[in-house]
Formats: C-alpha cells, structure tokens, sequence
C-alpha cells in the first residue's frame, strides 16, 4: 500500500512540474526556469522529450551546462525522434572533446542521416585533424561527385525539396572536404575542386569556401597541385566570377572571366549559364551578344550549351528589338531544352515575346505550343497577363477565343478564371458565341460549370459561378478526400513539441520544410498552438493561418468545419462586432478585410506605411480622426484601428452609391482611381469591372476579400455564400446603425 501510494505520489508530482514547466516557457519567465530546472529531480519529473525543448531554452539564455545535461538525459530516455535531435545538438555543445565525443556517437548511432558524418568531420577540421576528418567522411568516387542530382528533374514539389537537401548537406561536408584535402596537399584536392567549380550550382558554401581560400597564406595555395592542366589558382578565380554572378555583380564578373584562360564553348553548362547572365546583364552590346551567342549555338555538339546559347541569343535579340530572330531562336533554344523544365522556361521566354509583338501574336502562339508545355502551373503569371491586356483593352471576343484556345492545358486556376469570366461575357452580349450547337445562355452556362468544377483553388471564380449557376455551394466548401495519407507520428510529435514548449520560431520553420509529410490534423493542432499564443504575440497569427492554409492546399486533406474555421478564425471579436455595429457594416466583410490586410497582425507595418489591423496610412488615420473628433490615438491598438477601419469602409461605400465591392477597391487602390475607373469602363458589371482594374494588387484585394467575407458569412452569421455575393456585389449594407447616423447628423449641423 505504501509503494502505491508512493508511486501515485510521483505520478502527480511529474504532471504538476511537467505543466508548471509548460507554463513558464510560454510566459518566457526564464529565472522561474532557472528554477526549477536546478533542481536533480526535474528530468525525473517531467516528460523525457521536454528535455530537449527545454535545453534549446537554457542554451538561448547561456546556460550551457545544464543544456548539455538535459540533452545527454533526452538522447537516452527521450522518444526516438527527439533523441536523435538531442544527439545532434550535443554535436555543438560543450568542449571539443565533448563534441567529439558527441560526433561520433551521431555518426554511428544515426547513419541514415544526410547529416550523419557532417558533424565529425566539422569538429575534427576545426580541431586541425585534417586526415582523421577525412577518414571519418570520406568524399564519394570522382564519378559519382561529378554529377550532382538536378532539381529540374524532379517531377513533384516533395523531390525537389528532398534534392534540395540533399544538396544542401553534400555541399556542407563538401567545403571541409576540399579544405582537409588542401591542407594535407593531397593531390585529389584539384580534381574534387575543379568538378564542385565546374559541375554544381553555387551554394552559400562555395561563397564560404571562397573566404577560406582568400585568407590562406600564399605558400599553402601554392602546395595545391595542377592536375590535368587543372590550375587550383586559375579555378579560385573562376569561382570567384561564379559567385559574383550569383552576388549580381555582373560587370564585376565580366572583368574576371576577361582575365581567365577560358573558352565559352568549354564551359560546363553551369559556367555557361553564368556567363550569359553575365553577358546579358552586365553592358554587353545587344547585336553583339546575339551574334556571339548565335555563333556558340552553331558551332556547339553539346545540347547543354545549344540549349543555352539559342537562349541567350534570343534574349540578347529582345534587348536590340530583333523579335522575328529571337522567336527563331527561342523556338531553337525549346528543341535542345535536355529537361522539361528548361522546355517550359524557353517556351515561357517566346510566348512573352510573342506578346510584345502583338496581342495577335501571342495568341497564335498559344494555339501552337499551349499542347506541348509541361507544367501548365508555370504559365499561370502568362496566362493572368494576357488576361488583363485583352479586358483592359476592351478585347471580349479575344478573351473568349483564348479561353477556347486553352482548355485541356491550362492549369486549374487559370481555367476557372477565363472560364467565369468568358461566360460572363458571352451571357452579357459583350462577346460572341463560339459554343456549336448552344444557345447564348447555355454557353455561358457551360463557362460557369468549368468554373465551378474542377480541382482548383480558386474560390472567388468558384463562388460567383455558383451564383451565376444557383448552387447552394454550402454543400461543397467542406469537402471528404479519398487520397490515403501516410502520416509521420514521430515527426509530427517532433512539430507539436516545438510549439508546445513556446519554441514557436523552429516549430514554423520545421513545419514549412516538412508540411508534406504532416496530416492536416496535425496541422490543425498546431494551428490552435499559434493562435492561442497569439494573444501574446499577434504576429503568430499569420504564422497559425500560414500553417492551416498550406494543409489545406493538399490534394488529400478533408476540410471539416473545425478546420475551415482554424483558416478564418475571428481574433479580435469584441472589437470587430462593436466597430460594425457602430459604423454600419457588416462583421463578414469586415473580417474579410481584416484578414486580408494584416493576418491580423495588430503591429504589422506594410512597406508603404500602412499600420495595424485594417492597415490605416497616417494621413487617413488622421482624416478619420479629426472627423470622430479623437485627438490621441495609437493605430496598433486593436480597437481604434478596427473603428478607423470600419468608419473608413462605411464612408466609401456611401460615396460609392452604397456597393461594397467598389468600396473595397477604393480602400485598397483609391476612391480617386475608382472613380476614374468607373467612368473608363462605362457601365460594366462589377464582377466583370474588377477584371479591367489596371492594378494588380487591386484586382487580387477585390477577390480576397469577397471570397474570406463569404466564408466568414457562412461559418459565423447563419449567411449563404449566395447571400454574402449579393451584398458585396450589389446591394446596401444590411447593417443601419442609430451612431453612425447620429454622428453624420452632427457633422451636417456645423
């Protein structure tokens, strides 16, 4: 009985310190820490992985000793995640011995690590052990080195960011390689050198190598044999001109790579795409780049360096205004593209081309090649700017042919936009009817089901197709995915770990670099981590909706009503509900735009100088001030800012005969612009009037805020998507308020 008691007795001991533990991290209360950290019974009475956390506190704030005691308890009791991260930390804690000691242990314990020998050979570099680092990271066989993996290849975004590392952790160990090479005057050191120069995509560690070879006394960089005609000196330099390429110096490059013994047609493909960009970007003639490129593309049996060269002679052919020479060249440069990616990055090259030429031009062009792109999602920015030169120039019945013209290749997004906005057109008269066989109407019909169907995420083009189609799209917004998810328990416990011990910097960060492999359900977690610390610290709202917004973009997550209320949550409520009471508009639309301008981030400061919640300039601040007769105010106080806010939108949609939508345009881009809009596009609707906005910026605002409004309605204010359409759309604020009303009646009064 007495044991029982004894061990009920621990067990409540262990949870009170393992929240007590919790509790202080999150209100960063670091000598309350120090605390309760001193004591010899604390890793006995907490969670083993918190060891960990806890550790990356106490190193933050100097206490070193008592980190690398916890991370030496973590790496043997801790869960098997967490102690692999409690041995690589130790990998830089303590003394060089230590580390040593800690070094090898990681390498041996966790050899299927891209890491798993880095930290050794670092340590025993930095310790002057030049042959015994090599022996314990031993580089790869010349063949092997000599042809990194290529990120262009990759066929899905989860390889490419898995190249990326690998990458990233070759050329770590890489840079103390070549230097324990270089300081055992091996004669391997030059052949290594000359293919990581010649071969590999420069990395900030060929920018740190390049420092460390700058700072060696001359008598060392001459022990560097010549190997193969191979001059280690001559390859410094051209690194040198490789990184400043990369630094975009490119006139500075340009007088280094004049000073070397090189040939361009020589080049790795590598070198060689450096010294276009050199060339381009650095003062080189047009007609001269363009003949000196022609020449290379001609002379060339190397498609790497064919492939580049018509491309830099087709840009170089651009700069002089020869457009007939450059779609040849482009054209060429797609027939020698070696990876659908460079296919994709010329075609992109000639169809912009094309458009300087002539509207005309790029759309032949795209009935010729939209067939043969690879990833259509690349073409996204083209497809948006011939969108906005065929509306903005009043071009309808060319908008809609170039919507026939795309179907079946353009990316999702793309589709449903010209697809909305084609029907649109057709429906109004203002285009003709290219549809067979179909009415006006059952045309347009046809636009607004490819703009409501499809997998894309698109959901302004999505809702007001359901309100040209009269779906009840409530039906749809939470959606089942069929997809099977493999989860990564230990991963994501490694994630939740970091924000639950208020770690919430490396939680975002691991997060962001392994969302792909974490359920949405984790997500969601996390998520309500972010926003509960965010009463704290509001800017970790934007990283809580960054977290649920990039799981809720995969393809295989449900979206449940929880979830879709973690990616439009209500921060600030009582302020939002008071400020539309008082200032007549609706709570919907004005989350919409809260949401839309700051994240809410109460602090935020855009580069403009817009401040706060609904992102205020001084001088309208100012103006809204003297007119509610406030004489002191802060714009990063929550409740002034909202109120500012909301009177602000009130006052435009009464200047702007009561419609929300133009109110909204007018809040982002000017009530000046607005009106000057208005009166160049005649009468358009204004769904179809938001698409001849010559700003961007504008244009985008206009659809984030009705597409976040509509949501809001749904989710919180018992509206239909429909309903909340309407209201922005076309109608006056269903909100009337007696304050508003009794204030504007005094103002008229003076």
């Amino acid at each position: 009985m007495p044991l029982v008691a004894c061990t009920a007795c621990k067990a409540q001991t262990s949870t009170e310190n393992q929240e007590k533990l919790l509790e202080i991290l999150n209100d960063s209360d670091f000598d309350a820490l120090k605390e309760l950290v001193s004591s010899p019974s604390f890793t006995s009475t907490v969670e083993p992985d918190s060891c960990y956390y806890t550790a990356l506190h106490l190193l933050n704030i100097g206490e070193t000793e008592r980190a690398a005691e916890l991370l030496r308890y973590g790496k043997t009791h801790a869960s098997w995640q967490i102690a692999q991260e409690c041995a690589r930390k130790l990998c830089s804690v303590g003394t060089p011995q230590e580390r040593e000691a800690s070094a090898k242990y990681f390498a041996e314990a966790y050899p299927q690590e891209r890491d798993a020998d880095f930290y050794i050979l670092e340590e025993l570099f930095n310790q002057k052990k030049y042959k015994e680092a090599l022996k314990a990271c031993p580089l790869p066989a010349l063949a092997d080195f000599a042809f990194p993996q290529d990120e262009q290849k990759a066929k899905t975004e989860l390889q490419k960011k898995r190249i990326e590392l690998n990458l990233e952790a070759q050329n770590k160990k890489t840079k103390y390689q070549l230097l324990c090479l270089l300081k055992t005057k091996n004669p391997k050191f030059t052949e290594y050198f000359s293919l990581w120069v010649n071969n590999w995509n420069i990395s900030e560690e060929h920018e740190s190598f390049l420092k460390f070879w700058e700072e060696l006394p001359q008598e060392e960089k001459d022990s560097a044999q010549t190997v193969n005609g191979q001059n280690p000196g001559t390859l410094a330099e051209l690194l040198q001109f490789r990184v400043s390429v990369k630094q975009k110096k490119y006139k500075q490059a340009l007088l280094m790579l004049a000073a070397l013994p090189y040939s361009p047609e020589n080049f790795t493909g590598k070198v060689f795409s450096d010294f276009g960009r050199a060339e381009l970007y650095g003062g080189t003639a047009a007609k001269e780049g363009a003949s000196t490129f022609r020449t290379i593309a001609e002379k060339t049996k190397d498609p790497d360096i064919a492939f580049l060269a018509w491309f830099y002679c087709a840009q170089f052919s651009v700069n002089e205004k020869n457009f007939d020479a450059a779609l040849n060249a482009f054209i060429l440069s797609m027939h020698a593209a070696p990876t659908p990616a460079k296919y994709d990055n010329a075609l992109w090259y000639y169809l912009k081309t094309a458009r300087t030429v002539s509207l005309e031009a790029a759309k032949d062009a795209l009935k010729t090649y939209a067939p043969t792109w690879q990833d259509p999602e690349y073409f996204d920015d083209f497809l948006e700017t011939i969108a906005e030169d065929l509306l903005q120039g009043c071009y309808w019945n060319d908008f809609v042919e170039t919507y026939m013209l795309i179907q079946g290749y353009a990316a999702p997004d793309s589709l449903a936009r010209y697809a909305y906005i084609s029907g649109r057109l057709i429906e109004e008269t203002m285009a003709e009817n290219p549809f067979q066989g179909l009415s006006r109407l059952q045309a347009a019909q046809e636009c607004y089901e490819k703009a409501y169907d499809g997998n894309h995420t698109a959901l302004y083009y999505r809702f007001l197709a359901a309100e040209q189609l009269g779906i009840p799209i409530e039906e749809e917004i939470e959606k089942n995915s069929t997809i099977h998810f493999e989860e990564d328990k230990a991963l994501e416990a490694f994630v939740v770990g970091y924000a639950k011990h208020a770690l919430f910097d490396e939680a975002y960060k691991t997060y962001r670099a392994h969302y792909h492999d974490i359920s949405i359900e984790c997500a969601s977690e996390l998520s309500q981590i972010f926003s509960s610390a965010a009463e704290k610290d509001c800017k970790l709202h934007y990283n809580a909706l960054r977290i649920i917004s990039y799981a809720a973009g995969r393809s295989d997550s449900t979206l449940t009503k929880d979830i879709l209320c973690l990616l439009y949550p209500r921060p600030y409520l009582e302020e939002v509900k008071a400020a539309a009471e008082t200032f007549g508009v609706n709570e919907d639309v004005l989350f919409g735009l809260i949401r839309t301008e700051s994240y809410f981030d109460r602090t935020i400061t855009s580069r403009a100088g817009a401040t706060g919640l609904a992102q205020l300039m001084d001088a309208t601040a100012s103006d809204i001030a003297k007119k509610l007769k406030i004489k002191e105010y802060d714009l990063t106080d929550a409740e002034t800012n909202v109120n500012f806010g909301a009177y602000y939108l009130n006052n435009l949609t009464e200047r702007l005969d009561n419609s929300i939508m133009m109110a909204l345009f007018a809040y982002n881009g000017g009530i000046a612009r607005v009106r000057r809009w208005q009166k160049a596009a005649k009468d358009l609707p204004v769904d179809l009037f938001l698409e001849t906005i010559p700003f961007k910026e504008t244009r985008d605002y206009g659809r984030k805020v009705l597409s976040a409004a509509s949501l809001y309605g749904y989710l919180y204010y018992n509206k239909t998507v429909h309903q909340v359409v309407q209201e922005i759309i076309g109608t006056k604020p269903q909100i009337e308020s007696n304050k508003l009303n009794k204030t504007q009646d005094t103002e008229k009064s003076k």
